[in-house]
């Protein structure tokens, strides 16, 4: 297989970015999820503390099952999956840029889900996939 300079640098672009530890947990509140013959609505607030790896954020989200919604922050997007009865799979993703300097951006993200039940008003997601871009 050959690879080209593009593809190699693209993948130490990758390697090369920055790892980030855990972040502040995610704090889910006022989780409603309500259903119809027209389909399935969702709404959440969700919100984080600023930490060393990540930027805090503090936002509301809503959305139709099964597509992915950009909360009111823009840096957060949101999913709610149907899983086997009674739960569902809140997906929530943050991306953040940084700026090192005038001419470098770096890009980052971290998701992380939790399969709920309707009943479960409030919980914690904790984000178990980090990755960027420098």
């Amino acid at each position: 297989m050959q690879f080209s300079l593009p593809v190699i640098l693209s993948a130490l672009g990758l390697a090369n970015a920055a790892v980030l530890g855990q972040p502040s947990s995610w704090k889910v509140t006022h989780w409603d999820i309500v259903s119809s013959p027209g389909g399935t609505v969702w709404q959440f607030n969700i919100s984080a503390s600023a930490s060393a790896n990540s930027p805090g954020f503090k936002t509301h989200c809503e959305g139709i099952v099964p597509n992915i919604t950009a909360c009111d922050d823009g840096n957060i997007t949101a999913v709610v999956t149907e899983q086997k009865h009674p739960l569902w799979n809140v997906a929530v993703t943050h991306e953040w840029h940084l700026f090192p300097s005038s001419d470098e951006e770096q890009t980052y993200w971290q998701s992380g889900s939790l399969n709920v039940t309707r009943t479960q008003a409030n919980f914690t997601i904790n984000p178990d996939q980090f990755y960027g871009v420098a």
